[in-house]
């Protein structure tokens, strides 16, 4: 398998039925490793395809405001589970845009070996990174969705933010640029260049599909890593 595969979980409410299971690796430079496992009967992992999106790995550090300490926006890597809803699984990681830390998001028909995708940032001077997705089903084949990242916006001196965007049935894939909610900003820090790679967004089962939790780091007064925990509905 490619370096940082990361398992596909299942959507839906309840589960959509699958007899297979899924693995997924974005590769910079390539685009995406699709894998996969049959479990009915049950069979080896293999690479069902290797799907053409060229995407570049951030080149450069995150930059916050009023140091010089910078963060890591890691390697272009998948951080958080894709997550599998009908003939699809969708995904988030970060990437080079315009030599700006930025997110990637899209959706891997698994039928045809396809991958549709977009980008994400919360303003034209922000650094974007630490993102995940979460997707329940809207039915007739249309989905929820829910993105969510970190930036800095240096020039604009905000430090590390929390924020938030969604999907709504019949969207598609569409570019998410300066439409999110902050959820909270925090500080700067001095003392870590490690951000911490945790991330996630799972949905609310009682909610119909239409509520998530989502969880994404932030740095306190004192430069340590802290988490908000976000219920956010459509």
């Amino acid at each position: 398998m490619a370096f940082s595969t990361a398992p596909v979980t299942v959507a839906g409410i309840p589960m959509f039925a699958t007899t297979t299971t899924y693995w997924l690796a974005s590769v910079p430079g390539s685009g995406y490793d699709l894998y996969r496992m049959p479990t009915s009967p049950a069979g080896a992992i293999t690479l069902q395809a290797a799907i053409h999106s060229a995407f570049n790995a951030p080149s450069r550090r995150v930059r916050q405001p009023g140091t010089a300490q910078t963060l890591d926006p890691l390697d272009g890597r998948i951080d958080w589970a894709p997550v599998q809803d009908g003939n699809f699984v969708w995904f988030a990681h970060g990437i080079d845009l315009a030599g700006f830390p930025a997110v990637r998001y899209g959706a891997i028909g698994v039928a045809g070996n396809t991958a549709t995708v977009a980008v994400a940032y919360h303003s034209g001077t922000s650094d974007d990174f630490n993102p995940s997705i979460g997707v329940s089903d809207a039915g007739s084949g249309q989905i929820h969705a829910w993105l969510n990242w970190a930036y800095t916006d240096t020039p604009r001196t905000v430090p590390t933010s929390d924020t938030i965007n969604g999907v709504l049935p019949g969207q598609g894939v569409p570019n998410e640029i300066g439409t999110d909610l902050t959820l909270v900003t925090g500080f700067s820090t001095a003392s870590n260049s490690r951000f911490g790679d945790f991330s996630s967004v799972s949905v609310v089962p009682s909610s119909a599909g239409l509520t998530a939790v989502s969880a994404q780091e932030y740095f306190n007064s004192t430069g340590r890593w802290v988490t908000r925990i976000a219920r956010t509905t459509f």
